[in-house]
Protein backbone atom coordinates (compact mmCIF):
# COMPACT_ATOMS: atom_id res chain seq x y z
CA UNK A 1 0.00 0.00 0.00
CA UNK A 2 1.41 3.46 -1.27
CA UNK A 3 1.63 6.21 1.83
CA UNK A 4 0.02 9.31 1.25
CA UNK A 5 3.02 11.47 -0.04
CA UNK A 6 3.94 8.38 -2.70
CA UNK A 7 -0.13 8.44 -4.03
CA UNK A 8 -0.49 11.96 -4.30
CA UNK A 9 3.09 12.41 -6.01
CA UNK A 10 1.94 9.59 -8.70
CA UNK A 11 -1.22 11.58 -9.21
CA UNK A 12 0.47 15.13 -9.43
CA UNK A 13 -0.65 15.39 -13.50
CA UNK A 14 -4.07 14.82 -12.33
CA UNK A 15 -4.51 16.74 -9.09
CA UNK A 16 -2.72 19.60 -10.85
CA UNK A 17 -4.82 19.78 -13.84
CA UNK A 18 -7.83 19.03 -11.43
CA UNK A 19 -6.38 22.47 -9.44
CA UNK A 20 -6.33 24.80 -11.96
CA UNK A 21 -9.44 23.94 -14.21
CA UNK A 22 -11.34 24.08 -10.94
CA UNK A 23 -9.49 27.54 -10.47
CA UNK A 24 -10.58 28.99 -13.84
CA UNK A 25 -13.90 27.77 -13.81
CA UNK A 26 -14.85 28.85 -10.33
CA UNK A 27 -13.35 32.64 -11.54
CA UNK A 28 -15.29 32.30 -15.28
CA UNK A 29 -18.54 31.36 -13.34
CA UNK A 30 -18.39 34.10 -11.36
CA UNK A 31 -17.60 36.72 -13.44
CA UNK A 32 -18.92 35.67 -16.85
CA UNK A 33 -22.80 34.10 -17.50
CA UNK A 34 -23.12 30.41 -17.10
CA UNK A 35 -24.33 30.11 -21.10
CA UNK A 36 -20.73 31.72 -22.34
CA UNK A 37 -18.61 29.38 -19.64
CA UNK A 38 -21.19 26.42 -21.01
CA UNK A 39 -20.10 27.09 -24.61
CA UNK A 40 -16.15 27.95 -23.84
CA UNK A 41 -16.08 24.21 -22.26
CA UNK A 42 -17.92 22.56 -25.16
CA UNK A 43 -15.18 24.36 -27.70
CA UNK A 44 -12.26 23.68 -25.66
CA UNK A 45 -12.18 19.92 -25.43
CA UNK A 46 -11.26 17.92 -28.29
CA UNK A 47 -11.85 13.74 -28.74
CA UNK A 48 -8.83 11.58 -28.62
CA UNK A 49 -9.92 8.33 -28.39
CA UNK A 50 -7.75 5.62 -26.47
CA UNK A 51 -7.76 2.31 -25.34
CA UNK A 52 -10.86 1.65 -23.17
CA UNK A 53 -8.68 -0.21 -20.42
CA UNK A 54 -7.22 3.60 -20.08
CA UNK A 55 -10.45 4.81 -20.25
CA UNK A 56 -11.64 3.66 -17.56
CA UNK A 57 -9.08 4.00 -15.27
CA UNK A 58 -8.42 7.87 -16.38
CA UNK A 59 -12.42 8.37 -15.71
CA UNK A 60 -12.02 6.73 -12.09
CA UNK A 61 -8.38 8.95 -11.47
CA UNK A 62 -10.13 12.22 -12.24
CA UNK A 63 -12.93 12.08 -10.39
CA UNK A 64 -10.88 10.98 -7.66
CA UNK A 65 -8.56 13.97 -8.13
CA UNK A 66 -11.51 16.81 -9.27
CA UNK A 67 -13.26 15.45 -6.00
CA UNK A 68 -10.10 15.87 -3.64
CA UNK A 69 -8.93 19.23 -4.99
CA UNK A 70 -12.63 20.38 -5.07
CA UNK A 71 -13.01 20.82 -1.71
CA UNK A 72 -10.06 23.60 -0.95
CA UNK A 73 -10.61 25.30 -4.41
CA UNK A 74 -14.04 25.54 -4.82
CA UNK A 75 -15.56 26.15 -1.62
CA UNK A 76 -18.94 25.53 -0.36
CA UNK A 77 -20.57 25.15 -3.82
CA UNK A 78 -19.05 22.84 -5.59
CA UNK A 79 -21.35 20.76 -7.58
CA UNK A 80 -21.28 22.92 -11.09
CA UNK A 81 -17.57 24.04 -11.80
CA UNK A 82 -16.70 20.16 -10.44
CA UNK A 83 -19.28 18.57 -13.00
CA UNK A 84 -18.02 21.19 -15.62
CA UNK A 85 -14.23 20.47 -15.13
CA UNK A 86 -14.79 16.12 -14.91
CA UNK A 87 -17.35 16.65 -17.99
CA UNK A 88 -14.02 18.72 -20.08
CA UNK A 89 -11.70 16.23 -19.03
CA UNK A 90 -13.68 12.98 -20.07
CA UNK A 91 -14.57 14.79 -23.01
CA UNK A 92 -10.79 15.25 -24.55
CA UNK A 93 -10.45 11.37 -24.08
CA UNK A 94 -13.81 10.94 -26.11
CA UNK A 95 -15.78 9.74 -23.45
CA UNK A 96 -19.57 10.74 -23.45
CA UNK A 97 -21.28 12.05 -20.37
CA UNK A 98 -24.39 14.48 -19.20
CA UNK A 99 -24.05 17.21 -17.35
CA UNK A 100 -27.48 17.63 -15.31
CA UNK A 101 -29.33 20.76 -13.94
CA UNK A 102 -31.60 20.50 -10.85
CA UNK A 103 -33.71 22.35 -8.40
CA UNK A 104 -35.71 20.88 -5.30
CA UNK A 105 -37.56 22.59 -3.01
CA UNK A 106 -35.75 22.99 0.34
CA UNK A 107 -37.40 24.14 4.02
CA UNK A 108 -34.95 26.02 5.11
CA UNK A 109 -33.25 27.74 2.23
CA UNK A 110 -36.83 27.99 -0.42
CA UNK A 111 -35.00 26.29 -3.32
CA UNK A 112 -31.79 24.23 -3.96
CA UNK A 113 -30.06 24.11 -7.19
CA UNK A 114 -27.36 20.85 -7.63
CA UNK A 115 -25.12 20.22 -10.60
CA UNK A 116 -24.18 16.47 -11.15
CA UNK A 117 -22.73 14.45 -14.08
CA UNK A 118 -23.47 11.44 -15.75
CA UNK A 119 -22.05 8.40 -18.04
CA UNK A 120 -24.96 5.78 -19.32
CA UNK A 121 -26.98 6.65 -15.98
CA UNK A 122 -24.62 6.43 -13.50
CA UNK A 123 -23.82 9.25 -11.78
CA UNK A 124 -19.78 10.12 -11.33
CA UNK A 125 -19.84 12.72 -9.33
CA UNK A 126 -22.10 14.94 -7.54
CA UNK A 127 -23.67 12.59 -5.24
CA UNK A 128 -25.61 9.17 -6.32
CA UNK A 129 -28.90 10.47 -4.93
CA UNK A 130 -29.04 13.10 -7.29
CA UNK A 131 -31.33 12.07 -9.74
CA UNK A 132 -34.00 10.92 -7.25
CA UNK A 133 -33.41 14.23 -4.99
CA UNK A 134 -33.69 16.94 -7.84
CA UNK A 135 -35.94 17.78 -10.62
CA UNK A 136 -33.82 18.18 -13.93
CA UNK A 137 -34.21 21.55 -15.22
CA UNK A 138 -31.39 20.96 -18.11
CA UNK A 139 -29.22 18.05 -19.41
CA UNK A 140 -25.91 19.20 -21.41
CA UNK A 141 -24.12 16.49 -23.47
CA UNK A 142 -20.71 16.49 -24.47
Amino acid sequence: MRSRIQRLWYFRKSLTGAFVMLALLRIALAVLPYRNVRRAIAASGERFPERRMHLIAYETEMVWAIERVGRYVVGKKPCLPQALALQWFLRRKGIVTSLHIGVKKDDTKGIAAHAWLEKNGRVLIGGSDSPADFERLETVNS
